[in-house]
């Protein structure tokens, strides 16, 4: 879990920085620089490399979409 969200930040934040694809060598740096319980793909090893952005995004749920309200006249009476 704890993976899931260094990954996801940092994929985050560089998707919205940069026009980069948010899989590269800054971002392996990067993650393997805050851990050292696990090292990071490299760009070419990635199994994640040929998503897009956006597929990337809705991986991570990091495109939530806005919530839908709907209004409901109810009438409360308390008893």
């Amino acid at each position: 879990m704890y993976k899931l969200i260094i990954v996801g930040t940092v994929m985050a934040i560089a998707a919205a920085v940069e026009k980069v694809h948010p899989i590269n060598s800054d971002m392996t740096a990067t993650i393997n620089s805050r851990t050292t319980a696990w090292v990071a793909h490299t760009p070419e090893t990635n199994p994640l490399r040929n998503l897009t952005r956006q597929q990337l995004l809705d991986l991570v749920s990091t495109n939530v979409p806005a919530p839908r309200f709907e209004t409901e006249d109810v009438n409360y009476s308390p008893v």
